[in-house]
């Protein structure tokens, strides 16, 4: 079949030869000749599920968009890679494949187990991340029995879960003595910096409260834990392992917040709050509190941050705890 000067063939493999006009990208030729092909950007170079894979023909192809060159240099992609939404043909005998294609790619997206919304497959969001972890628990697990153990957890838990729902917050993540938390799913960046601190502080309150009425009565012991917040750019997106849904959320701002918690205890205080998050809540909440600067291992440039909480309590968990029968138990 001949073709005008201002078209060329190219050969989608395994699907089809497509007659692509030179204005038009790969991606508008394959859409409109039936190809299926993922596009979460809509074209515009802010992901890669168009990727191809050219396997000839890539001197007949146009030279990378400066946003596809930007894109590619981030994700450190082969010269044998292209972005359909950026790639024109300049000529005959190209070859690609689309990478998203193979039976495997195609069930994450368009299985009855697929995601079901388009920002559930990978979007960039500004989000506020919180995490807690209870101190000493490793003590706590060795001097209580199991039950005990799994209920003081889940009393805890259930308290804080409630709460942090209550602020419009989202748990991501529960790994037995700890949670990680994100807040901006459904509200702006600077509400959700509020919704943040606020839930961290009534976390406290209530931790208080549990302490005093509870725990201290019930296990002759205080529970004390760490809360580390931080705000920025992160990747976010769902996953499935077997039948349950997993919303993820990943990147630098997710780690960053993580070694906040962690440094509770380099700092002795139980509640830190970077400056990136502070400096997005109104100047009188923070005009009672000075920052500081803090180096926390993995980040290599110093953070400022804000301590809200109190020093950690020199007391441990007790090596002969006290039991009382359940009866006795709210």
């Amino acid at each position: 079949m001949s073709t005008t000067p201002e078209s060329y063939r190219v050969e989608f493999a395994q699907q089809k030869s497509v007659l692509v006009r030179a204005n038009q990208t790969l991606l508008e030729a394959a859409l409109t000749t039936g190809i299926p092909m993922l596009h979460l950007c809509q074209g515009n170079a802010r992901c890669s599920t168009c990727r191809l894979l050219v396997h000839a023909g890539a001197d007949v192809l146009s030279t990378p968009t400066a946003a596809e060159r930007q894109l590619a240099g981030q994700m450190h992609l082969s010269p044998a890679i292209r972005l359909a939404c950026q790639t024109r043909p300049i000529g005959e005998g190209a070859k690609v494949t689309p990478i998203l294609r193979d039976q495997t790619d195609i069930d994450l997206y368009l299985s009855p187990l697929a995601v079901d919304k388009s920002q559930d497959m990978g979007m960039e969001k500004e989000l506020v991340l919180l995490f807690l972890d209870i101190r000493n628990f490793t003590r706590l697990v060795e001097t209580h029995l199991a039950f005990d153990v799994i209920h003081l957890v889940r009393k805890l838990f259930t308290a804080f879960q409630f709460i942090l729902q209550g602020f419009g917050g989202k748990i991501i993540e529960s790994a037995g003595d700890s949670l990680y938390i994100v807040f901006g799913l459904e509200q702006t960046l600077i509400a959700s910096a509020s919704a943040a601190v606020q839930a961290g502080y009534a976390i406290q309150s209530e931790l208080n409260r549990l302490n005093d009425q509870y725990f201290q009565t019930y296990f002759d012991l205080s529970i004390s834990i760490g809360i580390g917040i931080h705000q920025g750019t992160v990747i976010s997106g769902t996953i499935y392992l077997g039948e349950q849904k997993h919303l993820v959320v990943m990147g630098h701002a997710v780690n960053v917040a993580s070694r906040l918690q962690n440094a509770t205890k380099e700092v002795n205080n139980d509640y830190i709050v970077s400056a990136d998050v502070m400096d997005l809540l109104p100047p009188q909440s923070t005009t009672a509190v000075e920052p500081i600067t803090i180096q926390v291992r993995g980040i290599s440039e110093p953070i400022p941050v804000y301590l809200l909480g109190k020093p950690y309590p020199s007391s441990k968990v007790p090596l002969a705890p006290t039991y009382v029968s359940q009866d006795n138990i709210p």
